[in-house]
C-alpha cells in the first residue's frame, strides 16, 4: 500500500504548523521543505514551516538545552492568530 502522510495533509483546510529543527536527523529538514513545496504547488497556503536553527528532532540544542516548550508556544500562538 502506498500511503504518504503528505497526501492526506494537503487535503486539509485547517492551519498546519510545522516546526523543524535544522539538526534533525530523524526527520531531515529537506522533508519539511518538500512538504512545504507540495502545498505551494497545490495552491495551498494553510501550512507554515518554521525552522529552528541548531535544534534536533526533540528540539534540543547543541548544548543539550530543551526548547520544546518554546516550539509549542510558537505553534499555539500561530494557530490562535489564524482564528482571530
Amino acid at each position: 500500500m502506498d500511503l504518504r502522510l503528505s497526501n492526506s495533509l494537503v487535503d486539509l483546510d485547517i492551519p498546519i504548523f510545522v516546526g523543524q529543527g535544522t539538526e534533525d536527523i530523524a526527520a531531515p529538514p529537506v522533508s519539511a521543505k518538500k512538504l512545504q513545496q507540495l502545498f505551494l504547488q497545490a495552491g495551498k497556503t494553510n501550512l507554515y514551516l518554521k525552522e529552528y536553527a541548531g535544534y534536533d528532532h526533540s528540539f534540543t540544542d547543541q548544548a543539550h538545552k530543551d526548547h520544546l516548550v518554546e516550539v509549542c508556544i510558537d505553534a499555539i500562538s500561530w494557530t490562535l492568530k489564524k482564528y482571530e
